[in-house]
C-alpha cells in the first residue's frame, strides 16, 4: 500500500473544513491541511487572481477513486481541481494513515 495525496483548492476556508470533516467522517483520509493560496488562472476568457483554500489530505492509493468521487459530490466549484500523487513516507505514518481509513 502506498500513500496518496490530494491537493484540492476551495473556494474559502469554511469549504475547505467541511470537506476535510466530510472525508474524515467517511474514513477516506486520514488527516487534512488548510493552506491559505493566492490563486491566478484563466477562467471564461479572463484572468482571474483570488484567493483560495488549499486542501492537502493524506490517504492510500487504493482509495484514490472513492476519494476522487466523494470530492466531485461535496465540492462547490463546477470544476474542481482534483490533483492526487503517491509518495513515499516512513513506516509509522503509513501504518497511522492506514489505521484510520481501514480501521485496523
Amino acid at each position: 500500500m502506498a500513500l496518496v495525496i490530494f491537493y484540492v483548492p476551495c473556494p474559502d476556508a469554511d469549504e475547505a473544513k467541511k470537506l476535510i470533516t466530510h472525508l474524515l467522517s467517511d474514513r477516506l483520509i486520514a488527516c487534512g491541511n488548510i493552506v491559505e493560496s493566492k490563486s491566478v488562472y484563466n477562467w471564461a476568457d479572463s484572468v482571474v487572481h483570488e484567493n483560495e483554500w488549499i486542501a492537502i489530505m493524506k490517504s492510500l492509493t487504493e482509495l484514490s477513486g472513492v476519494l476522487e468521487n466523494s470530492i466531485k459530490k461535496i465540492h462547490p466549484y463546477k470544476t474542481p481541481a482534483i490533483l492526487s500523487w503517491s509518495v513515499s513516507c516512513n513506516a509509522e505514518y503509513l501504518e497511522w494513515v492506514r489505521q484510520q481509513v481501514l480501521d485496523v
